[in-house]
């Protein structure tokens, strides 16, 4: 039944709207002017929706040059700019404001990327490091976790630059550390970057390794010129160094001696005058600052590592349970992907439409049809303008003849969306 108030504010023709009473000509005037301003960001959108048309605009620290919508470039814009003050203050870098802002392509998608800036299809975003120096990334729109990683660890290598602008960073520590720091989230609670993270696609990498019995040996990692494992052992190192003050003061000693200690032996780098120091001097140089010269030394804080990495590193997140179960079935451990798929699910995974999408492609490949369908069903409840789940349920539908049609509609839908 009506309460007062309401029986009160109806006789007066007026009308509830976003928890206010209101007249309806004063609601449909509010609906009006949102709608007219979002015809107007719509069409922003259209008239610089290619890379032609690109907005430039700049932020604090930044030029940017990007196609994405307006909302979407200043959250990530913000992020970086405060990412920037947190490290230029914590590393006490100098920043060479005669050369201007640096440079930030930001594309929709990682096809613009590829095509615009000509990287290698494997490349998920890059710093140029030689003049004119950029950074090249991209906006994943269904695992914006992801887009932030990649920004992070790409901005990292431009503070490593700062560091020392003619000394060049080794593959290892250079890109763990721009892992290690990749891993970093925005608390708008303090409006500080927190980092330190677990990097969960790293984490998924290596526990495979781990549960192989094909353990890292910590010279072979630090030594060896550039290997793949810098980018997943190399962050498990550097995380576990961080973990204990005494370690992570001792690593950083060793990370910023490498461009400024007169003791580091450098040599050329093959870029103009710029220096850099080679993986037997960054072995050397680790252990001296490490404390670490004996055998015996060297083999206590490889195991205490090799520990840390086997008892305290874990998935903290849905997220990485299913990108972990996406590792699993590329293994064909089916089995692990199935209770990881399941894991994720349960833990809040449900309310994540591309965590949704990954269960319903696993669910659907094991002969699970129904329930792939009703996953699709919430992800796109989800996600509404997703052509790819479309694209997968109507894939899906078209297995039945009772569904084929709906199926075909849908998959056109898909084609018509994107």
């Amino acid at each position: 039944p009506a309460t007062d108030e309401e029986r009160s504010e109806t006789a007066k023709g007026r009308v509830r709207f976003e928890g206010k009473w209101m007249s309806v000509a004063q609601r449909d005037r509010t609906i009006e002017k949102r709608l007219e301003e979002r015809r107007e960001q719509v069409q922003d959108q259209l008239d610089h929706s290619t890379w032609g048309k690109r907005k430039k605009e700049e932020s604090r620290w930044f030029a940017w040059e990007h196609v994405l919508p307006q909302h979407v470039f200043e959250r990530y814009s913000g992020l970086m700019d405060v990412y920037f003050d947190q490290f230029v203050k914590e590393w006490k870098i100098k920043v060479p404001r005669k050369k201007g802002k640096l440079l930030v392509c930001f594309y929709k998608d990682h096809p613009e990327m590829i095509q615009v800036g000509g990287a290698p299809s494997g490349v998920l975003g890059y710093f140029r490091f030689v003049e004119p120096l950029e950074l090249n990334f991209f906006y994943d729109r269904l695992d914006p976790v992801f887009t932030e990683e990649v920004m992070f660890h790409e901005t990292n290598h431009y503070l490593q630059s700062l560091i020392d602008e003619d000394f060049d960073y080794p593959h290892f520590p250079g890109e763990s550390l721009a892992e290690y720091y990749g891993a970093s989230r925005f608390e708008p609670e303090t409006g500080k970057i927190e980092t330190g993270l677990v990097l969960e696609g790293r984490l998924v990498e290596v526990q495979t390794d781990v549960l192989a019995g094909e353990m890292m040996p910590l010279e072979r990692l630090i030594t060896t010129p550039r290997m793949y494992e810098h980018y997943n052992w190399g962050w498990s190192l550097i995380h576990f160094l961080m973990s204990d003050p005494k370690t992570e003061k001792a690593f950083t000693e060793s990370r910023v001696g490498l461009a400024r200690d007169r003791e580091a032996k450098r040599v050329a780098a093959g870029r103009g005058g710029a220096r850099t120091c080679e993986p037997p001097e960054v072995w050397r140089y680790f252990k001296e600052c490490l404390d670490v010269e004996t055998v015996e030394e060297v083999r206590d804080l490889e195991g205490a590592w090799h520990e840390y990495v086997r008892e305290q590193l874990e998935f903290v997140s849905p997220h990485g349970k299913s990108a972990a179960a996406e590792r699993a079935i590329r293994e064909g451990r089916r089995l692990r992907a199935k209770r990881l798929h399941a894991e994720a699910l349960a833990e809040g995974g449900d309310a994540d439409p591309l965590i949704l999408h990954r269960a319903a492609k696993f669910h659907l490949a094991d002969g699970r049809r129904s329930e792939a369908i009703g996953l699709w069903r919430k992800a796109l409840a989800l996600a509404p303008l997703e052509a790819e789940f479309y694209a997968w349920l109507g894939s899906a539908l078209r297995r039945s003849k009772e569904t084929e049609e709906e199926g075909l509609r849908l998959q056109l839908l898909a084609l018509e969306i994107d």
